[in-house]
Protein backbone atom coordinates (compact mmCIF):
# COMPACT_ATOMS: atom_id res chain seq x y z
CA UNK A 1 0.00 0.00 0.00
CA UNK A 2 1.92 2.96 -1.03
CA UNK A 3 2.70 5.20 1.53
CA UNK A 4 0.64 8.45 1.36
CA UNK A 5 -2.58 5.68 1.68
CA UNK A 6 -4.65 7.01 5.43
CA UNK A 7 -3.43 4.01 7.49
CA UNK A 8 -4.48 4.85 11.28
CA UNK A 9 -3.23 2.22 14.56
CA UNK A 10 -6.57 -0.01 15.77
CA UNK A 11 -7.66 -2.93 16.58
CA UNK A 12 -6.72 -5.84 14.74
CA UNK A 13 -10.33 -7.30 15.18
CA UNK A 14 -8.41 -10.56 15.90
CA UNK A 15 -10.88 -13.31 17.65
CA UNK A 16 -9.09 -12.89 21.67
CA UNK A 17 -6.32 -10.62 20.93
CA UNK A 18 -5.84 -7.21 21.99
CA UNK A 19 -2.88 -6.64 19.61
CA UNK A 20 -2.60 -3.29 17.55
CA UNK A 21 -2.58 -2.97 13.43
CA UNK A 22 -2.24 -0.69 10.66
CA UNK A 23 -5.69 -0.47 9.42
CA UNK A 24 -6.68 0.65 6.11
CA UNK A 25 -10.26 1.30 4.48
CA UNK A 26 -11.24 0.92 0.62
CA UNK A 27 -13.58 -0.16 -1.66
CA UNK A 28 -13.75 -3.61 -3.23
CA UNK A 29 -13.33 -3.52 -6.93
CA UNK A 30 -13.05 -7.71 -7.40
CA UNK A 31 -13.33 -10.43 -5.59
CA UNK A 32 -11.22 -13.14 -7.16
CA UNK A 33 -11.98 -16.06 -4.60
CA UNK A 34 -13.15 -17.11 -1.35
CA UNK A 35 -9.54 -15.71 -0.06
CA UNK A 36 -8.50 -12.83 -2.52
CA UNK A 37 -9.63 -9.37 -3.51
CA UNK A 38 -8.61 -6.82 -5.30
CA UNK A 39 -9.41 -3.41 -3.05
CA UNK A 40 -9.26 0.61 -3.86
CA UNK A 41 -7.69 1.85 -0.67
CA UNK A 42 -8.82 5.05 0.37
CA UNK A 43 -6.28 7.99 0.16
CA UNK A 44 -3.74 6.41 -1.90
CA UNK A 45 -4.12 8.90 -4.29
CA UNK A 46 -4.06 6.22 -7.07
CA UNK A 47 -6.78 4.19 -9.15
CA UNK A 48 -4.83 1.17 -8.61
CA UNK A 49 -6.39 -1.78 -7.36
CA UNK A 50 -4.44 -3.65 -4.30
CA UNK A 51 -4.50 -7.46 -5.22
CA UNK A 52 -5.23 -8.51 -1.55
CA UNK A 53 -4.70 -12.32 0.37
CA UNK A 54 -6.84 -12.77 3.48
CA UNK A 55 -4.64 -13.67 6.35
CA UNK A 56 -5.78 -16.64 8.06
CA UNK A 57 -7.75 -18.64 5.62
CA UNK A 58 -7.04 -21.17 2.36
CA UNK A 59 -10.37 -21.29 0.45
CA UNK A 60 -10.66 -24.15 -2.16
CA UNK A 61 -9.24 -23.15 -5.93
CA UNK A 62 -11.57 -21.12 -8.35
CA UNK A 63 -10.59 -22.49 -11.82
CA UNK A 64 -12.35 -19.58 -13.85
CA UNK A 65 -12.77 -15.95 -11.94
CA UNK A 66 -15.66 -13.90 -13.07
CA UNK A 67 -17.30 -10.71 -11.37
CA UNK A 68 -20.67 -12.58 -12.77
CA UNK A 69 -21.26 -15.59 -10.26
CA UNK A 70 -22.91 -17.92 -12.83
CA UNK A 71 -19.61 -17.58 -14.79
CA UNK A 72 -17.76 -19.02 -12.14
CA UNK A 73 -15.53 -22.82 -11.85
CA UNK A 74 -14.14 -23.94 -9.20
CA UNK A 75 -13.42 -26.81 -7.28
CA UNK A 76 -15.60 -28.47 -4.79
CA UNK A 77 -17.11 -25.65 -2.36
CA UNK A 78 -14.70 -22.83 -3.97
CA UNK A 79 -17.97 -21.31 -5.38
CA UNK A 80 -19.91 -21.27 -2.12
CA UNK A 81 -16.66 -19.60 -0.48
CA UNK A 82 -16.99 -16.68 -3.18
CA UNK A 83 -20.29 -16.02 -2.65
CA UNK A 84 -20.31 -15.81 0.88
CA UNK A 85 -17.36 -13.73 0.76
CA UNK A 86 -19.49 -11.65 -2.32
CA UNK A 87 -22.71 -11.41 -0.25
CA UNK A 88 -20.80 -10.29 2.92
CA UNK A 89 -18.96 -7.69 1.03
CA UNK A 90 -22.05 -6.53 -0.85
CA UNK A 91 -23.94 -6.00 2.74
CA UNK A 92 -20.83 -3.37 3.55
CA UNK A 93 -21.66 -1.51 0.46
CA UNK A 94 -18.29 -2.96 -0.97
CA UNK A 95 -16.03 -0.89 1.49
CA UNK A 96 -13.79 -3.42 3.61
CA UNK A 97 -11.33 -2.34 6.63
CA UNK A 98 -7.78 -4.05 6.50
CA UNK A 99 -5.43 -4.91 8.83
CA UNK A 100 -1.77 -6.18 9.55
CA UNK A 101 0.44 -6.15 12.17
CA UNK A 102 3.29 -5.75 9.72
CA UNK A 103 2.64 -3.58 7.02
CA UNK A 104 5.01 -5.10 4.63
CA UNK A 105 3.30 -8.80 5.50
CA UNK A 106 2.61 -10.27 2.33
CA UNK A 107 1.88 -13.74 0.52
CA UNK A 108 3.63 -13.59 -2.95
CA UNK A 109 3.56 -10.40 -4.39
CA UNK A 110 0.03 -9.77 -2.38
CA UNK A 111 -0.19 -8.09 0.84
CA UNK A 112 -1.50 -10.12 3.59
CA UNK A 113 -4.41 -8.70 5.01
CA UNK A 114 -7.03 -9.38 7.68
CA UNK A 115 -10.29 -7.88 6.33
CA UNK A 116 -13.59 -6.87 7.68
CA UNK A 117 -17.06 -5.53 6.75
CA UNK A 118 -19.42 -3.21 8.00
CA UNK A 119 -22.82 -4.57 9.05
CA UNK A 120 -25.53 -3.34 11.14
CA UNK A 121 -23.32 -0.66 12.24
CA UNK A 122 -19.95 -2.66 13.47
CA UNK A 123 -17.12 -4.42 12.02
CA UNK A 124 -16.94 -8.08 11.28
CA UNK A 125 -14.15 -9.75 10.88
CA UNK A 126 -14.62 -12.36 7.41
CA UNK A 127 -12.30 -14.50 8.26
CA UNK A 128 -14.00 -15.09 11.60
CA UNK A 129 -17.42 -15.85 9.72
CA UNK A 130 -15.66 -18.02 6.92
CA UNK A 131 -14.26 -20.17 8.79
CA UNK A 132 -17.00 -20.64 11.03
CA UNK A 133 -19.21 -21.19 8.23
CA UNK A 134 -16.76 -24.03 6.78
CA UNK A 135 -16.35 -22.14 3.93
CA UNK A 136 -12.33 -22.16 4.28
CA UNK A 137 -9.65 -23.88 6.06
CA UNK A 138 -7.40 -22.09 8.90
CA UNK A 139 -4.37 -21.16 7.56
CA UNK A 140 -1.65 -19.77 10.25
CA UNK A 141 0.88 -17.39 9.33
CA UNK A 142 3.74 -16.23 11.83
CA UNK A 143 3.85 -12.46 10.66
CA UNK A 144 0.36 -12.32 11.36
CA UNK A 145 0.03 -14.44 14.19
CA UNK A 146 -2.62 -12.55 16.09
CA UNK A 147 -5.63 -14.24 14.25
CA UNK A 148 -3.57 -17.63 15.13
CA UNK A 149 -5.44 -18.91 17.69
CA UNK A 150 -8.87 -17.48 17.47
CA UNK A 151 -8.73 -18.58 13.74
CA UNK A 152 -7.40 -21.96 15.05
CA UNK A 153 -10.77 -23.06 17.73
CA UNK A 154 -13.24 -21.23 15.23
CA UNK A 155 -11.90 -23.92 12.24
CA UNK A 156 -11.90 -26.71 14.64
CA UNK A 157 -15.45 -25.74 15.95
CA UNK A 158 -16.96 -25.71 12.70
CA UNK A 159 -14.73 -29.32 11.69
CA UNK A 160 -17.03 -30.58 14.90
CA UNK A 161 -20.17 -29.57 13.53
CA UNK A 162 -19.56 -30.81 9.97
CA UNK A 163 -19.99 -27.36 8.65
CA UNK A 164 -19.36 -26.67 5.07
CA UNK A 165 -16.03 -28.14 3.86
CA UNK A 166 -16.04 -30.50 6.67
CA UNK A 167 -19.04 -32.39 5.28
CA UNK A 168 -17.15 -35.21 4.02
CA UNK A 169 -20.51 -36.24 1.02
CA UNK A 170 -20.55 -32.80 0.31
CA UNK A 171 -18.42 -33.18 -2.68
CA UNK A 172 -19.34 -36.94 -3.05
CA UNK A 173 -16.66 -39.50 -3.04
CA UNK A 174 -13.14 -38.77 -3.50
CA UNK A 175 -9.36 -38.77 -2.45
CA UNK A 176 -9.26 -38.95 1.42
Amino acid sequence: IAPAAEARVGSCLAPGSKALCTVWTGKVTFIGDGDTIYVDVKGDRTNKRLHVRMTGLNATEQTVYSSVAARRRGECHALEATSRLEQLIRASRWRVRLAALDPGSHSGVRPRRAVAVRIDGRWRDLATILLAEGHALFLPNRTEWAWNAGYSTIAEQASATGAGIWNPTYCGLGPS
